[in-house]
Formats: structure tokens, sequence, C-alpha cells
């Protein structure tokens, strides 16, 4: 199908030059770069007054070939208006929009030829109905009989959300448009951004709709696409439409359409149901069910395609059809677990979840293999299934305590592969150390020389690291390959505006896999809103960060601020502090940053990370199982003493033996700490909110003998069993104190980034908080705390306590 030409008795174009708006034609180079000629050709030929329109190439790296084309364009096409923003190019000037410029906001692929009258239509449509937005018909083409046949595919609304090719009707959309052009003014009361336009259409319509805006479809917007692609390419591009949908599903239920869901679930149900049809004789019934059902599906479509085009592309269209529904599934599954709330990523529990199942099927597997060759080399007779099955899974609880207690499944972070695959040969050879030991029979074994049944257990270490590396590899390359194609990106703002920001974007931009999707800068107070760099622009300053990051959902933020801003670093970190956010920090930076901080040097520049996790995986499980035991142990062994100490509570003051009181706990969250009652009943009646004195004449006789040996504290064990404290951390203050300490002392909420603790270093170094003065010290004790937390810190807190505690220093 071929675009039509203008028709000049149907001219589009507005009567009076005053109403004609400014255009801006944003085309982003990262794919399909060869075929920007013809795009910039078709521009060219547009029946638009030319000095109208402004041309935007945003690349995130220096192309020669594209370099070269856009330049001789530029040069043959003086009224168009040709602004070039290649990430490697020694220019790095914000440019300026004059106020009023760039009206409306067209995003083009590289590889699509406009028709000749598209802006003028575009233009029309807009001004005549009133809408935010309007897209047209996208006509797909192929250039090899393959590409011709997906063509076909992509190009009909039973397929995809985005196929047009077959509508005639023009109208008010609520589908995704492709190619289509925006009001600005619209795309900043949606929050829309005009560098994050190409590739976004979905979430473009759902923006533009939840701010009540409206969508129109013309017939007369018409575009071509050219597809060069093959079936893998075909592959990723149907998954990241199978995301980008089921995002916006999530946000708009009347979104949904039974034509997409149906094809798309069959298929990678049966694909899954195939994978557990050997064990579970079920789901090979299930599996062939799900399958017939899909392909009655794909008959139906392959023949209503066919029979449009005289039966062309007949016997391709099957696999072209299930290579785009299957795809869209996978594409469709991750977005509909993904995060709905707070950005597009992928959370980090389907994350693990994936990393687990991998690591389960490859112990198995392993264990399997590991078992047929002993019963090759006639060392043990072959198991029967269920009871080689029922081993299988306690080995793999070994092995998955293992991997928990050393950190294999923490989050991955676009991390080196191959250090991973390291530190997994590591632990691996560490395990199988510790099987051959655990198992190890000193008669036996040293009396006589060793069996060769105890030397395969080398040969499981190498069958194990290689079917858990193997799985790892295939789980991670999966993942870099979807943040390639936009799935699981991370809204990423950098905090910073000058060339150290725009160095770290240039560097950020080169590698998509790093899961960084850069929306914009944040920079100090006093840079103007409407600068721009590569397309990107400045959101605000420094003073609204926490609001920028609410109302664009950002989860990552990298900072890099001048020389003479770094004073505004406190600030980010006090602004982001609650928030579900991380932040990292160009390396140069590092001096003036206190405490534990990790370095990511991935793909050759560093990214050094504040305040990440506190202490490594084995500590943490190691700091609960102690604080359990713990817990236990004082409570059991100590009950008859605590029955003494109500008995005397209850007989020298009236009132509950209990004190229950709100604190603040981790991540902000609220609970009753339970203390034995030291003061006289309703103490804060009359007085409010208020620490303890020295010699506070609230305390009772009983009260003053259980704080100077710190008995009262005792009951606060029954929170460490619920999780809501632990044994060593910094003390939990009320919420009242909180929220007033919070606006008078920076970084003072980093204290809930982690549990409240009976003990702590304040504790054990400074005296009650009575004064602002003093919390503030206290405050020192706690970030030091912070960073440096490990099991050898808690224990020297708890000798110094236990010190305090026998020397009666309480108060």
């Amino acid at each position: 199908m071929a675009l039509t030409s203008p028709d000049p008795h149907l001219a589009a174009t507005p009567a009076l030059a005053d109403v004609q708006p400014q255009i801006s034609i944003v085309i982003p180079l990262r794919r399909a770069r060869r075929q920007l000629e013809h795009c910039l050709a078709s521009i060219a030929r547009q029946t638009y007054p030319h000095h109208l329109i402004e041309i935007s190439l945003v690349a995130d790296a220096a192309d020669e070939h594209a370099q070269k084309v856009t330049r001789e364009f530029a040069r043959n096409h003086p009224a168009l208006r040709v602004r070039r923003s290649f990430a490697k190019t020694p220019r790095r000037t914000a440019r300026r929009a004059p106020p009023g410029s760039n009206e409306i906001v067209i995003p083009v692929t590289p590889n699509t030829i406009l028709a000749d009258d598209f802006i003028a239509q575009a233009v029309a449509a807009l001004q005549n109905h009133s809408c935010a937005g309007v897209g047209g018909r996208m006509i797909y083409r192929g250039e090899g009989r393959v590409q011709s046949a997906a063509a076909l595919a992509l190009g009909s609304k039973w397929v995809l959300p985005t196929g047009t090719q077959d509508e005639s009707k023009s109208g008010v959309r609520n589908e995704a448009v492709l190619h289509g052009a925006y009001r600005r003014k619209a795309m900043n009361e949606a929050g829309v951004l005009e560098h994050e336009l190409p590739g976004n259409e979905y979430e473009t319509a759902t923006r533009m709709q939840q701010a009540g805006h409206t969508l129109y479809f013309s017939t007369k917007v018409q575009s071509s696409l050219t597809l060069r692609a093959d079936l893998f390419d075909l592959l990723g591009w149907a998954a990241v439409h199978g995301h980008a949908w089921a995002m916006r599903v999530k946000k708009q239920r009347a979104a949904f359409r039974l034509r997409y869901f149906v094809p798309a679930a069959l298929l990678v149900l049966s694909v899954v149901t195939a994978l557990f049809a050997p064990l579970w004789t079920a789901a090979l019934a299930a599996c062939a069910a799900l399958f017939l059902a899909y392909l009655s599906c794909n008959a139906l479509l392959t023949f209503g395609l066919a029979a449009r085009n005289r039966l062309k592309h007949l016997l391709l269209l099957p696999l072209v059809l299930a290579t785009i529904h299957f795809g869209f599934g996978v594409g469709m599954i991750v977005g509909l677990i993904a995060s709905k709330r707070w950005g597009a990523a992928v959370p980090k529990w389907v994350e693990k979840s994936a990393v687990i199942i991998s690591d389960y099927v490859a112990i198995t597997g392993a264990f399997f293999v590991w078992a047929y060759l002993r019963s090759e080399f006639g060392f043990f007779a072959i198991l029967e299934f269920e009871h080689a099955y029922f081993l299988s899974n306690l080995i793999f609880a070994f092995w998955f305590l293992l991997f928990l207690f050393f950190g294999l499944y923490g989050a991955w972070n676009a991390a080196s592969r191959l250090d991973e695959s390291i530190a997994i040969l590591k632990i691996v050879g560490g395990g199988v150390l510790l099987i051959f030991l655990l198992t190890l029979d000193l008669d036996q074994d040293f009396e006589n020389p060793m069996s060769q049944s105890r030397m395969l257990l080398l040969s499981y270490w190498l069958i194990v690291a290689g079917a858990v590396i193997t799985g790892r590899l295939i789980v991670r390359t999966t993942q870099r390959r979807l943040l390639e194609n936009g799935i699981g990106l991370h809204r990423t703002i950098i905090a910073g505006w000058g060339p150290k920001a725009r160095e770290l974007y240039q560097n950020v931009s080169e590698y998509p896999a790093l899961g960084y999707r850069i929306i914009g800068f944040v920079a100090p107070s006093g840079t103007d809103k409407s600068h721009r760099f590569h397309g990107v622009p400045v959101l605000g300053n420094l003073n609204r960060l926490a609001d920028i990051i609410l109302r664009h959902q950002v989860e990552d933020v990298l900072i890099a601020l001048q020389k003479q801003d770094q004073d505004a670093l406190v600030k980010i970190i006090a602004q982001t502090d609650g928030l579900p956010v991380s932040l990292k920090i160009v390396p140069d930076l590092y001096s003036i940053i206190t405490g534990q901080a990790r370095t990511n040097q991935i793909y050759g520049f560093p990214l050094i990370e504040i305040l990440p996790q506190y202490m490594p995986a084995w500590e943490h499980v190691a700091k609960r199982a102690i604080d359990v035991t713990v817990s236990l142990l004082i409570l059991i062994l100590g009950l008859p003493l605590w029955l003494l100490v109500a008995l005397a509570i209850r007989l020298n003051s009236p009132g509950k033996i209990f004190y229950r009181q709100e604190r603040m706990g981790k991540n902000g969250r609220i609970f009753d700490v339970i203390k034995f009652r030291s003061m006289v009943a309703n103490a804060e009646t009359l007085t409010g909110p208020k620490w303890a004195e020295k010699d506070d004449p609230r305390i009772t006789a009983v009260g003053k003998f259980l704080r100077k040996w710190r008995i009262d504290e005792v009951p606060q064990f029954i929170n460490v069993l619920r999780g809501e404290m632990s044994i060593v951390g910094p003390r939990p203050e009320r919420p009242f104190f909180v929220e007033k300490l919070r606006k008078e002392i920076p970084l003072y909420t980093r204290r809930l980034r982690v549990r409240p603790g009976i003990t702590g270093w304040a504790q054990i170094k400074g005296a009650y908080d009575a004064t602002l003065e003093d919390v503030k010290q206290k405050l020192q004790y706690d970030l030091f705390y912070l960073e440096n937390m490990s099991l050898r810190m808690d224990l020297k807190i708890i000798l110094h306590t236990i010190y305090v505690m026998l020397a009666g220093r309480g108060q």
C-alpha cells in the first residue's frame, strides 16, 4: 500500500499564517540510522512552511554516517532548522528554547517516511478537533519475504494495538498512536517529556488521557515504516509492545483488549506447561489443549490477513504471528508484574524469583546427571525417580541457604557476569568441601586409601558450578537484552548542571544495559528550566528535588555536582530520605562522603553508591538469628526474675506493669515499644511529650532501680521477636520528636533505614536525651554505627552495654 499524494483541492494548511504553529520533529538515532537519509527527504517534501519546522536529531553517540547525512541535508535545505545532539561531539552547551516556540512536537523514527502533507494534515486535525494529539495510518513495508509478512501482521489492529494500516474511519482514539503530533502545552500538563516521546507511545497516551486530554485518529495523516528486521528482532519488538501495553492496562483498564491478550497468553502458557510435561502427566494434557487453542487463533488470523492480500505470505504468516505473540506475551507478563505506581522497572522479587528458578533447575539437573554418572561407574544403583527427586530438593535447600548466606540473591544492578561466575565457583567449591567434611568417615577414609566415589565429589563441584553459572548467564543476558530494548529501565535524574553532569549523561546514555533512563537534570538554584542538553530538559532546582522525584516517579538519582555546588550534597541526601530511590555519585566527589560506599565500576566508568546495603547478606541473616536466639534465652531463663520485677512495680505504685508507647521504626513504621513501667501512671498527661531528665520526679522508687540497671528495657525483647526491633541499633524515637527533629537536624531520618535497637553505640557513648544538642551528638554516634555496621561492631556494643549495666550507670 502506497502513501497518498496531497490533494491541492483539500489543502489542510490553515488559511491564516498567524495561526500556523511551530513544529519540532524529534528523531532518535538509536537504530535504523542507515535509513535516515530517506526520512529527512520526506520531511523536506512537506507542504507545510519550512521556516516553521525544526528537526532535532538525538543520539547517544556520534555516528559518522548520520553526521554526514545531517550536514549535507542542512546545507541543501537552509529553510529547515536542523539541531544535532550527538553525545560524543565536543559541543556541550545547553540550548535555551525561545518562549512560545515549537508548539507541536512530532516524534519520528529514522526508518519512517512521512507523506508529503503529513504535518499539514496533523496540524489541521489538531486545530479542527481541539485535541491534544493526533495520529494517523501507519503503513508497514518489508524488503524481504519474512519482512513483508511481518509488515502485513504489524499493520493489523488484530495483532498489535498500534496497527492502523486497515483503519478507514477517523475519530477519537483510545489506543496509542505511532508518529503522532502532540501539543507541547498538553505534554507539559501531562508530564510528558519531549525526548521520551519516541518509543513511549503507550505511556504518552496514558498520561495524556489521565490529564484529561483526548487523542484523535485521522486517516489523512499517513506515514510508512520500512522493516529490515529478522525474526529475533521482531521478537524483541513485540516484547516491547507487550510490556508497554500491560503497563497501560494496569493504569487504564479500558485499554484491555481480549484480541491481544488471548493469543499471547495461550502460547506462553503452552510453552510453560511444556517444561513440566516430563514430570507431570496432567501438564502434558494441559500443554496440548493450550497449544491447540492457540493454533486455532493463529489460523484464524493467518487466513484473515492472507485473504486481504490474495493469500500472499500464507506459509510465513503462522511463524511470524507466533513470534509476535510469544514476544508480546513475555513482555505482557513482565509488564503485569512490574511496579504499577513507581516507574516501570521490573520488581526485585521478580528478578530474584527468576534467579532462584534458574538455580533450582540447574542444581536439580546437576544432581540427576551426577547420580547417572555414579551409577554408570558402578558405585551406586540408579534410584527410583520419586526418591531421587526428594533428595534433589533437599540438596537444593542446602545450596539455596548457602547462596542466600553469601549474598548471591542480592540485586544484580548490571554487575559483571564474570564476577558473578567467579563468586559462584568459590561458593560452590566451599559448599562441596563442607559436604565432604560432613560426610567424612574417619575410620574408612583415613585408614584406607580414599575411595573413587569420594573423589567424585570433585566432578559434582564442576557439574553444579557449570550448571548454575550457565543458568545465571542466560538470566543475566536476558535481563541485559530487555534493558537494551527499554524494558525494566529505571527512571533516573542527574542532580547537577554543568560539564560533570553532561559528561555523566553521555557515559550513561552510551550503555543502556546499565538500566538507567535519564529523564532530566535537577540543577542548583537559579538555572532556567528552559535549558536542555541533547534534548533532555532541566526539571527544576535542588530545592524541589523531593517533589520532582514524586512527580516523575524517579527511581535513581545520579549526583554530578560542580565543585562550587558540593555543599548541596547534604541537601540532596536529606530530601531523598524516606523515598524509594538510590543515590550514586561520580567518583571525584568521594572525598566529601563520610561512611561506607560501594563502587560500581561497569563499562569502564565508576559510580559510587551512597550508603548501599549496610551489611553483607550473610551478616544480616546471622544478626537476625542472634536476635531471636538471645531474646528467647533472656525471656525464658529470666522469667522468675521478671515476675518478681512485675510484682514490685505493682506494689510500688498504681498502674499497669508494662508501659507501651508509640515509636517509629525501620522505614517510618509505627509500633508500640514495650517496657517495664518506671514512671507514675499517665506521666505525660500534664507535661505532654518530653524527654526524661536527670532526677526526674515522675520516676518511681522501683523505676529508679530498674533504670539504673537497665532492667526496664527487658520487655523490648518481645519487640525483637516480632521483628520490630533488633538488639543493637539506633534507639527508636517517638513520632512527635521524629517530625520535629527531621526539620531541625539534617540526615536525622537516615536512622530509620535500619531496625531500631534495645542498645546502641549512642547509648554507651552518650547520656539520655535532654536537649537538642544531646540529640545532635547522639545522631553522630548513630551515623557512625550505620557506616560501620557489622557483627563485630554489634558484639562490641553488647559487651559495653553489659559493662554499663554492671556499673549501674543507667539513668
